[in-house]
């Protein structure tokens, strides 16, 4: 069963662009919330990591990964190549 993931990122993030096109060469889907044009999400997720740097990946509503790292999104999605 594949994990439910979500996505808060912006159009102008170099990082978000990538974890993005991450996913999709993996097949993975996603919810992409764009936080520059939702005032809310993006004080959720300041609220959620105490940061205010993004992408903020929330795998099945309790992981959470703040930035782009791409070793531990495949462990966190179990992508195995």
């Amino acid at each position: 069963m594949q994990k439910k993931v979500k996505i808060y990122s912006a159009l102008y993030c170099t990082y978000c662009i990538m974890a993005k096109n991450f996913l999709k060469k993996h097949g993975i889907e996603y919810e992409d919330v764009n936080v520059q044009e939702d005032e809310q999400a993006a004080k959720y997720i300041s609220e959620l990591t105490q940061q205010t740097t993004i992408p903020v990946i929330v795998i099945d509503d309790n992981e959470i990964l703040v930035g782009f790292d791409e070793a531990k999104l495949k462990k966190a999605l179990n992508i195995k190549d």
